[in-house]
């Protein structure tokens, strides 16, 4: 992917205190449209290098021979795996018709929309670095058996 991506604007109006009082934290469509935003970039470049494909994974992380974090990105959702190699896996979905993320299976409220954001930018980070491994056409099957 020749275009950089940078979801730093998403961290900086996230942000549960903000030196002006006027200026809220996005609402949930602004903060769902810039998911959607970061997220079609994602597929739409790697559709354009790989061809014909219904999925991208990205795995990253600190060990590049053994990645412990993924995305995995979908048309109409997103998956990640966060830390799985260690104890206190997490477990997102980002679900883009109904603009709703769960952690864990559970969803979450509005002030840890901020873990996601985190968890996805150290993925374009990587990204970005080129630190990452891709697969293509992963089924929601087989993300289903990841235990």
């Amino acid at each position: 992917m020749s275009e950089n991506v940078n979801i730093d604007f998403m961290n900086s109006r996230q942000g549960a205190v903000s030196n002006s009082v006027q200026e809220p934290g996005p609402t949930n469509l602004e903060f769902a449209t810039m998911l959607d935003q970061v997220f079609d970039l994602i597929f739409n470049s790697s559709k354009q290098v790989l061809g014909n494909i219904m999925s991208i994974g990205i795995k990253y992380g600190e060990n590049s021979k053994n990645p412990d974090n993924m995305l995995v990105v979908f048309p109409t959702d997103v998956f990640g795996f966060q830390a799985w190699n260690g104890t206190q896996k997490k477990r997102w979905r980002y679900e883009r018709r109904s603009k709703t993320i769960t952690k864990n299976g559970q969803p979450i409220q509005k002030r840890d929309q901020q873990s996601f954001v985190l968890f996805v930018q150290q993925g374009i980070d990587a990204l970005n670095d080129q630190k990452v491994t891709f697969s293509k056409n992963i089924t929601a099957q087989e993300l289903k058996n990841l235990k």
